[in-house]
C-alpha cells in the first residue's frame, strides 16, 4: 500500500505557520510593527526619519481601526512639519491641517477639532500670510460649531396646541428635538417611522419636540391635520428661526436626542440607529 500522499500531507501541515487565517496573520504583523516603531520613536525622539515612522504608525493603526491613535499621530506629523523650510504652506494644509480637521468632524470629535484648529491658529498668528490662513481656518472651524454630546440644552417654546413651555419641563424623559420642514419629508425624515417610534416608546419615557421652519403657518396647520402627528409641534419659521439659531442648527432635517438629565446624548441619529439606541437606554414606566 502506498502511503506517500499521507506523508506528504503531514510534511505540508508541519510547514504551515500556526497563526490562523490571513486576517490574524496581518493583525499580528501590524501589531508587531506598531510595537517596534513605538519603541524606536520613544528611544530616538530626534531621529531624522521620525516623520516617516509616525506616518507608518498612523497607517498601521488605521488598519486596526483605531481612529483616535491615527489622529494623534497625524497631529504629531503636523507639529514636526510646520516649521520645515522644505514644506510649503499649501502642502502643510493639504496633507495635515485639512485632513486632520475633516477627520475630527467626520468622527464627531468636535472638542478635539476645535482644540487642534486653535493650536494651528496660534502657530501662525504672527505669520505674514495670517489673513489668508485665518480665512482657511475660519472655514474649517465652521464644521465644529453647534452642540456637542454632553452639552445642556434648554429653550422656551410655544407649542401649536399646548401653549408656552420650556424644554427643561420634560426632564426625566428622552426627548428628540427635531428640526424639519415639509420639503424634507421622505428619506431620513420618515414620518411613518417616527410615528411607530413614538407609539412604541412614548410610554417608556420618550417625547418628540418637532420644530418646523416653513414660512406659512396655515400650510403647516393643514399638513399636521392631514398627517395626525401626535407629538409636540412648534412653528419657528425660517425667517426668524429663533430656536435653530440659538442651538446653531444649520440645516434641516436635523435632530438632537436629549437625555433625561437635559443634556445632548446624540446628534442626527435616525431610523434603525435611533430605534436601537432607545431600545438600549429607555426604561419601561
Amino acid at each position: 500500500m502506498k502511503r506517500t500522499p499521507v506523508v506528504l500531507c503531514l510534511v505540508i501541515l508541519s510547514l504551515t505557520p500556526a497563526w490562523g487565517d490571513a486576517v490574524s496573520i496581518i493583525e499580528n504583523h501590524t501589531t508587531q510593527l506598531i510595537a517596534d516603531l513605538t519603541a524606536y520613536v520613544d528611544l530616538h525622539p530626534e531621529a531624522p526619519d521620525l516623520d516617516r515612522a509616525y506616518g507608518t504608525l498612523a497607517q498601521s493603526y488605521a488598519e486596526l481601526g483605531d481612529k483616535p491613535m491615527v489622529l494623534g499621530l497625524m497631529e504629531k506629523r503636523y507639529h514636526l512639519n510646520k516649521n520645515r523650510e522644505d514644506v510649503g504652506l499649501d502642502q502643510l494644509f493639504a496633507q495635515f491641517v485639512s485632513p486632520i480637521a475633516m477627520t475630527y468632524a467626520e468622527e464627531g470629535m468636535k472638542r478635539d477639532g476645535r482644540r487642534f484648529l486653535l493650536e494651528v491658529r496660534r502657530d501662525f498668528r504672527t505669520h505674514k500670510l495670517y489673513p489668508q490662513i485665518g480665512q482657511i481656518l475660519n472655514k474649517l472651524e465652521e464644521k465644529f460649531y453647534g452642540l456637542l454630546p454632553g452639552d445642556p440644552v434648554d429653550f422656551n417654546y410655544k407649542s401649536m396646541k399646548r401653549g408656552e413651555a420650556r424644554l427643561s419641563q420634560l426632564k426625566g424623559q428622552w426627548v428628540l428635538v427635531l428640526f424639519w420642514s415639509m420639503r424634507n419629508v421622505g428619506g431620513k425624515l420618515d414620518l411613518d417611522g417616527l410615528r411607530g417610534l413614538y407609539r412604541d416608546y412614548t410610554r417608556k419615557g420618550f417625547e418628540i419636540v418637532a420644530i418646523n421652519e416653513d414660512d406659512r403657518k396655515t400650510d403647516l396647520d393643514k399638513f399636521l391635520q392631514e398627517q395626525g402627528l401626535p407629538w409636540i409641534n412648534i412653528h419657528d419659521k425660517h425667517a426668524t428661526n429663533r430656536i435653530a439659531e440659538t442651538l446653531k442648527v444649520a440645516s434641516t432635517p436635523s435632530n438632537i436626542l436629549i437625555d433625561p438629565k437635559g443634556n445632548v446624548a446624540k446628534l442626527d441619529l435616525w431610523g434603525d440607529g435611533l430605534r436601537a439606541y432607545l431600545a438600549l437606554h429607555t426604561n419601561r414606566k
